[in-house]
């Protein structure tokens, strides 16, 4: 939630109204990543060479990086 709260402060430093709050855990839920995004995101990196454990930690990277630029988009926009 820093960067909302970062946001928002910026917003009352310049007499507007905004408000940062915890997101709920399940509001991700209704999102997917494309499975072609993932495939061409772990080809890029050549991550089929890697064993099996590795390649799963990597997956988890990739898709913690696609939610965190959404969020970060999401967080523009709704400025």
């Amino acid at each position: 939630m820093g960067q909302a709260r970062r946001f928002a402060d910026q917003r009352a430093l310049a007499g507007l109204k905004a408000q940062a709050f915890e997101k709920p855990e399940r509001a991700n839920e209704w999102r997917m990543m494309s499975p072609e995004v993932l495939q061409q995101a772990m080809a890029a990196i050549q991550a089929k060479n890697l064993p099996e454990a590795s390649r799963r930690r990597v997956e988890d990277a990739v898709r913690d990086l696609y939610f965190s630029t959404l969020d970060e988009h999401n967080a523009r926009a709704s400025g």
